[in-house]
């Protein structure tokens, strides 16, 4: 039963308890009404039970003062014949010890016992006459009710008086049906009009309950369809003028609304602001990145065009031109295929840094600087080549870039244990302090850095190398890089001709 309560809704159980309790409320005060008015009730029969007695008492009290039995018993039948109000059924007057003196009853049984023996009267009751109930008769005044016969008992000393009968006690046994039955209609009207009006005040209740809670229903209703979707905003003419402080919360739940409803939308133009930057991004570094390959391959194209007769220089010039397509299809594919990783990986070479010192020459020469590799390793290192390929070239061009004419620019490569080193040293005039600060934490630097930085910071990232610069005021920088080697298998970079990670 409590679970089943429980369930319902909190606005329907609240009324519903308010109803319960204003129902059990009333319903507990009638009863006690009921059981006070029958106390009342008891109290009253007792009480005209006594007066009946002092009218009788006074009437017998001749015929006990002469103790004339018979005259006692003509009183008592006399006593019958007479009743407005209330019927007597049975009078008697008893001695001190309890003997019948004198009775008279309306079945026909009246007359006093056999009479005296010496000074006492007769022993109680005799074979035909009806038996009084126990407690009759008893010391003091009494009542006693008999529910079965519906009637009542009543008993008190009659005064003293100087005879040697001595009689004790005057007794009544009064007919009360009538009572009875008008206290029982009176309970009865008594409780149904209980059950109605505690029914009407329980129904006023419970309606009254859901009245008031009308605008807690409404607000929960209005945040149960926020579990799906946006908030909706209460109508304006839903929102009661006349209760302040309802007025106030469904305003504040308003205000909640549209909140919502405007970051939602401010976070649909952040997605499609981001999409474009992602997309400006993508196609910048493409095109950042494939500049470079294109510049080598058509320097390789014109080494062709001059000497194309001889075959050293024409083999060199082809296999370099085949080496920067596969490189720039390998460029496309790491910068489209960002987040899929490949099962295997293309690891580094030799050829590759040699392939990058060609890309990067052909600026250095227009620039003035020279290019020199001091690179000691074996043919092929395990980390990813096209990545590191990315990142060279845009330290070496970056690198070529800031040294003043006439300089070095070296690139050195050596394995140490686990770690593949990298260094780039220019001779310009140092990197600036947030570019250095970026490099080494691995956060872009704000403002607009540049493609070539924003590319080194990323791919350091995805490689999860470690950058530290030395940087020197007009006396150039130098950054190292250190990659960890990693497993042919586990490797999530590209094939013979594709990236995964870049």
């Amino acid at each position: 039963m409590l679970l089943w309560f429980s369930r319902l809704p909190l606005t329907l159980r609240l009324p519903l308890l308010v109803a319960a309790l204003i129902f059990v409320a009333a319903v507990a005060t009638t009863q006690v009404a009921v059981q006070s008015t029958s106390h009342q009730f008891e109290s009253q029969i007792e009480r005209i039970g006594q007066v009946y007695l002092d009218g009788l008492a006074a009437a017998v009290m001749p015929a006990v003062a002469a103790e004339d039995l018979a005259a006692m018993t003509v009183v008592l039948q006399r006593a019958l014949t007479v009743h407005v109000g209330i019927e007597d059924r049975e009078l008697a007057i008893l001695d001190a010890g309890g003997g019948m003196v004198a009775r008279a009853s309306r079945s026909g049984a009246s007359g006093h016992d056999a009479g005296r023996t010496g000074d006492a009267f007769p022993a109680r009751g005799n074979a035909g006459a009806r038996q009084l109930p126990a407690p009759v008769g008893a010391a003091g005044t009494g009542t006693v009710f008999d529910a079965a016969d519906r009637s009542v008992w009543i008993w008190r000393p009659l005064p003293l008086v100087a005879t040697s009968v001595a009689p004790a006690t005057i007794v009544a046994n009064l007919d009360i049906s009538g009572f009875l039955k008008e206290r029982q209609q009176l309970r009865w009207t008594l409780l149904l009009f209980d059950l109605v009006l505690s029914a009407t005040c329980a129904a006023l209740g419970f309606i009254l309950a859901r009245q008031i809670q009308r605008p807690v229903a409404l607000l929960s209703e209005h945040l149960a369809l926020a579990e799906t979707d946006l908030p909706q905003p209460i109508a304006q003419e839903l929102i009661p003028v006349h209760d302040p402080q309802t007025a106030r919360l469904f305003s504040a739940y308003n205000r909640m609304a549209d909140n919502a409803s405007q970051r939602e939308a401010m976070l649909g133009r952040l997605v499609d602001q981001e999409r474009d930057a992602v997309l400006g991004r993508m196609a910048a570094t493409l095109a950042h990145e494939i500049r470079n390959p294109l510049g080598g391959m058509s320097a390789a194209i014109q080494t062709l065009r001059k000497f194309g007769d001889h075959e050293g220089a024409r083999t060199e010039a082809v296999d370099f031109i085949s080496r920067g397509v596969i490189a720039l299809q390998e460029v496309t594919d790491a910068t489209l295929k960002t987040h899929r990783p490949m099962a295997t990986m293309r690891s580094l070479r030799l050829q590759d840094l040699h392939d990058v010192e060609l890309l990067v020459r052909a600026d250095a020469a227009a620039r003035q600087v020279d290019i020199e590799l001091d690179v000691d390793l074996p043919n092929e290192v395990a980390v990813p080549a096209t990545a590191v390929r990315q990142l060279l070239l845009n330290l070496l061009l970056n690198a070529v870039r800031a040294t003043v004419p006439g300089g070095t620019v070296i690139l050195r490569a050596r394995r140490q244990e686990d770690t593949l080193l990298l260094e780039v040293i220019d001779e310009g005039p140092g990197l600036a302090a947030d570019m250095v600060n970026g490099m080494t934490s691995g956060i872009a630097p704000p403002g607009n850095p540049g493609l070539g930085v924003a590319v080194i910071v990323r791919l350091v990232e995805r490689l999860q190398g470690q950058v530290s610069v030395a940087s020197r005021s007009q006396r150039g920088t130098q950054i190292a890089l250190r990659l960890p080697l990693v497993a042919a298998d586990t490797a999530p970079e590209e094939q013979s001709h594709g990236i995964g990670r870049a």
